[in-house]
């Protein structure tokens, strides 16, 4: 793990993963989301996940379980949306939220309080990839979170399960941040996304 100094290392992040039916946020809805809270470090403080429980989760509208593997019996024991977004609203609070591809995981978070009417996840969000393409302008690399976790040496637990993947950002992250030769929170707001 990289040595950061001691400003961005002790900043809290929360790294939030979706797993969704599809890939627009206004016609499509989430399945999963996981939250985890993890200093810039790296070290993880709390981390939450929970299948989105939806009332009608017919045949056919789950969209690509093979590859998330999510299914209606998964979805039985979530959470109601509602709930959903509250928690993650609450993990996020007093840190910096941040995702791989921001504004695909933030869309549908937006998109699916609006459909409940309730506010939305605030404020700008650090993307990581945004992040890891910046510093590969020729983009010689991928940058796809499965190859950012080989290149760094984290071998990740499942792909395509939102913990699991969030728990591979935060681990990803001090890498990053020290590639980037982030030293102190201020100078994340050059991958914010809205």
């Amino acid at each position: 793990m990289p040595a950061l100094p001691d400003a961005i290392a002790a900043h809290r992040f929360a790294v939030i993963d979706t797993e969704t039916t599809g890939l627009e946020p206004e016609s499509c809805r989430l399945l999963q989301v996981a939250v985890v809270v993890a200093r810039g470090d790296g070290t993880i403080e709390r981390q939450w996940s929970s299948y989105v429980r939806g009332r009608h989760w017919r045949p056919g509208r789950l969209g690509a379980w093979h590859i998330h593997g999510i299914t209606r019996r998964h979805l039985a024991t979530g959470r109601p949306l509602a709930e959903v977004l509250a928690t993650v609203a609450d993990m996020s609070l007093g840190a910096t939220v941040l995702a791989h591809n921001a504004p695909f995981d933030l869309g549908f978070l937006r998109a699916e309080a609006r459909r409940v009417g309730v506010e939305p996840l605030a404020g700008p969000a650090v993307c990581s990839l945004r992040l890891s393409r910046s510093l590969d302008p020729e983009r010689a690399r991928s940058h796809k979170l499965g190859d950012l976790a080989a290149r760094a040496g984290v071998e990740p637990a499942r792909v395509h399960d939102a913990l699991a993947d969030a728990v591979v950002t935060a681990a990803v992250l001090p890498h990053l941040l020290h590639e980037a030769g982030v030293h102190a929170p201020e100078q994340l707001s050059a991958w914010f996304v809205d």
